[in-house]
């Protein structure tokens, strides 16, 4: 993976979630926010370790 492809990756999945969260009711909001910055912190440990092996 190249960075730009990890960018464009994590972009698409921080516009998902934030479509998901306006669809959803604000009662369960919650945990899908703390899934979604979860997902994402998890992406950006992953796209750290493939920029570390190019």
């Amino acid at each position: 993976m190249t960075k730009n492809s990890v960018i464009i990756l994590t972009v698409t999945l921080v516009l998902v979630w934030l479509v998901i969260l306006t669809a959803m009711d604000s009662v369960s909001k919650a945990p899908i926010a703390v899934g979604g910055i979860i997902l994402g912190w998890y992406l950006h440990k992953m796209s750290l370790k493939f920029n570390k092996a190019d």
